[in-house]
């Protein structure tokens, strides 16, 4: 694997979980377990991940655009949604994310926060790499 700048690895944990480890900087372990999920929940869990890196990046680069410019953030609660369809070879595919994020900042840094929402609008990791297409490779091997 050439691609070096972020990197996370994959194992299935039993039949019901799987355990991402991410290199080198980051959360050491993230871990899903679908024992407790229906069958019909279980099938949704990656979409779920998308929806939590896009609300991961869209949150996070607003929190360091205002403490970058001196806003004190009091809270930032957030969340995310996406919308499925079906292309005409029936393969499903995510159409759409939103990402609603609630800050509480004082009045006096409305304007601060104007400008970083135009900032975000244009320039987060999720919404400019989603927009503008990535290009996604896999290489399956079976071992032994």
């Amino acid at each position: 694997m050439e691609l070096t700048d972020c990197v996370v690895e994959y194992r299935r944990d039993g039949s019901d979980g799987h355990l991402f480890t991410m290199t080198p900087d980051g959360v050491p372990v993230f871990q899903v377990s679908n024992k407790d999920l229906s069958p019909e929940s279980r099938k949704h869990w990656a979409n779920r991940i998308l929806n939590a890196a896009a609300l991961c990046c869209v949150s996070t680069t607003l929190a360091s655009d205002l403490i970058k410019r001196g806003v004190d953030i009091k809270s930032l609660t957030g969340r995310s949604a996406s919308k499925k369809e079906k292309d005409s070879v029936l393969r499903t595919r995510i159409n759409e994310i939103q990402v609603e994020i609630e800050v509480d900042i004082g009045d006096a840094d409305q304007s601060i926060l104007d400008e970083c929402l135009e900032i975000i609008s244009r320039d987060t990791l999720a919404m400019y790499s989603l927009r503008e297409g990535i290009d996604i490779e896999a290489s399956i091997r079976r071992v032994k």
